[in-house]
């Protein structure tokens, strides 16, 4: 896996970032999004040949409007909602350490993906996340902020998607992933291939409603749509 990131993904990035310097926005996008799902894809492999286990159901449109919500257990996950969307990669909501790093900095940006900094400054992450919206894409946001040290679900960190769907009212899908709390770091993710049994399901589409005083409710009603999910998948393994 980190061969391949720094064989591969590092090289292949570096040039599209410099080939696309040079094309429409949209152009840059789809390029991008190829990269990622080819990337994605390859990652993957390796990952099933060091004797993990990856099974998903379902799949999200990602060329209209909407918001993908998602449990986070792994440095997998990515990858995983990655390889179920499409045809374009979706915008992740990432935090800004993650721009640090060469691959995962040059695709965050090169994927136009809203980049927040909650910990030093939350009202400037809240009102980027609401001024994403005017773009015309499909977002991908992990509520709990960061990787479950457990794999349960942690309580909702509800002011970035509540600040989302308050500019626009978009339709959220929800994903429940489980099995790879055992790749929670890349550390792990070296040592602990052979215990990653992952499965993750699309749970369904979800309108959320027109009146601003009921986006709390609708927003805790994901969270408790996501945990009853979330357990139903662990009952099945």
């Amino acid at each position: 896996m980190i061969a391949w990131l720094g064989a591969v993904l590092l090289p292949s990035i570096l040039g599209l970032a410099v080939v696309t310097r040079w094309t429409r926005p949209a152009t840059r996008l789809r390029w991008v999004s190829s990269w990622a799902r080819v990337g994605s894809a390859g990652a993957m492999a390796l990952v099933r040949l060091g004797g993990a286990r990856s099974r998903s159901q379902g799949s999200v449109r990602t060329d209209a409007p909407g918001i993908v919500v998602m449990n986070h257990q792994s440095v997998l996950d990515v990858l995983v909602l990655i390889l179920m969307t499409g045809p374009l990669v979706p915008a992740f909501v990432a935090r800004q350490r993650y721009t640090r790093a060469p691959v995962i900095g040059t695709g965050l940006r090169l994927a136009d993906c809203p980049i927040v900094d909650p910990q030093r400054d939350r009202a400037s992450a809240v009102e980027g996340l609401r001024a994403a919206m005017d773009r015309d894409r499909t977002f991908a946001i992990f509520p709990e902020g960061h990787r479950s040290p457990d794999g349960s679900l942690q309580r909702f960190r509800t002011a970035g998607l509540l600040a989302m769907l308050g500019a626009r009212r978009v339709p959220v899908f929800l994903v429940a992933t489980d099995g790879f709390q055992s790749a929670r770091t890349l550390f792990d993710l070296a040592f602990g291939l052979g215990a990653v049994d992952g499965r993750t399901e699309l749970l369904g589409r979800f309108e959320p409603p027109e009146v601003a005083a009921e986006l709390p409710g609708f927003v805790q009603r994901l969270e408790v749509e996501l945990d009853a999910g979330l357990r139903r998948l662990r009952t099945r393994s």
